[in-house]
């Protein structure tokens, strides 16, 4: 597991960092992903309102499955992100996720957090994520 590497989402000349920014750092394709938390605005699969996504994402078992493509397409969409809670896993372990607070999160091939509309926490197995290009995403957010 690599360790957590740290991005701000604001930088001091207006840079909003995003999670299509930080899913570009991330080889994502092999893997099966849940949004797990997700408070935020934009526009939703499947035509479903803020609300509607949120309660699912956040109270359904499992939360919200994505392919990689579909994945991309939904953080393309979205116009800020407040908190979220992302996995990406080889398998179906995460089908049935209904705590945080489990530490198999912090286990799975990638895991990416938003906390607080103020930073983004990438974790990983070097396999997917490229913890060099995440140092330079960060870097470059705070040299602005």
């Amino acid at each position: 597991m690599a360790k957590e590497i740290e991005i701000p989402m604001h930088g001091p000349e207006g840079r909003y960092v995003t999670l299509a920014d930080v899913l570009r750092c991330v080889n994502g394709e092999p893997l099966r992903w849940r949004v797990l938390e997700f408070s935020g605005v934009g526009r939703m699969p499947n035509g479903m309102s803020v609300d509607e996504f949120e309660r699912v994402a956040n109270f359904a078992p499992g939360g919200v499955p994505f392919e990689w493509a579909s994945l991309l397409e939904f953080a393309a969409a979205l116009a800020e992100t407040h908190d979220l809670s992302l996995v990406g896993t080889g398998d179906d372990r995460f089908a049935e996720q209904t705590s945080l607070d489990d530490e198999r999160l912090s286990g799975a091939p990638v895991y990416i957090q938003a906390l607080d509309s103020g930073r983004w926490v990438v974790s990983g197995r070097a396999e997917f994520v490229n913890a060099a290009a995440l140092a330079r995403l960060s870097a470059e957010v705070r040299a602005e």
